[in-house]
């Protein structure tokens, strides 16, 4: 018994520590950074995040109406994984009827203005928009349209 033991010990003492898997990421905590997350899932290598628009500060205009159809945020360690980011409040925004045919953009590296990207974008009669992508790198950044520099 004192061997087993023994063994077991110096067994785990060469083994490598196992490593946690690092998990996505989702943050608008930048300028001009707009979304809540409302939740994220990850399964066999796809990347399936909820989330919903905010109201925008500093909208209400001549309509005295805060409007809310913005969104800017990073989305991190995310590479090689099939995204899917659901924006599911997206039919109560302040024009739904724009998304109908609209593809969001994408970035690697968002202060360079051409590197932003068109990527397919879904708009639901659940009023959900979903955009879809698969990234190379381990961060990117999805936006309404690219953001002023």
């Amino acid at each position: 018994r004192v061997m087993r033991e023994h063994l077991r010990a110096e067994r785990a003492a060469s083994s490598p520590p196992l490593e946690k898997p690092v998990l996505p990421t989702i943050s608008s905590a930048m300028d001009s950074g707009n979304i809540e997350v409302l939740g994220i899932e990850v399964s066999d290598g796809q990347v399936v995040a909820d989330l919903a628009l905010q109201p925008e500060p500093f909208t209400k205009g001549t309509d005295n109406k805060c409007h809310s159809q913005w969104f800017f945020f990073r989305a991190s360690h995310v590479c090689g994984q099939r995204c899917r980011f659901r924006i599911t409040n997206a039919g109560r925004s302040s024009y739904p009827e724009a998304w109908a045919g609209y593809w969001a953009v994408v970035s690697t590296n968002p202060s360079d203005p051409t590197s932003w990207r068109r990527v397919p974008t879904t708009y639901s009669t659940d009023g959900c928009l979903e955009v879809g992508v698969v990234p190379t790198t381990d961060e990117i950044w999805v936006s309404y349209f690219a953001p002023y520099p």
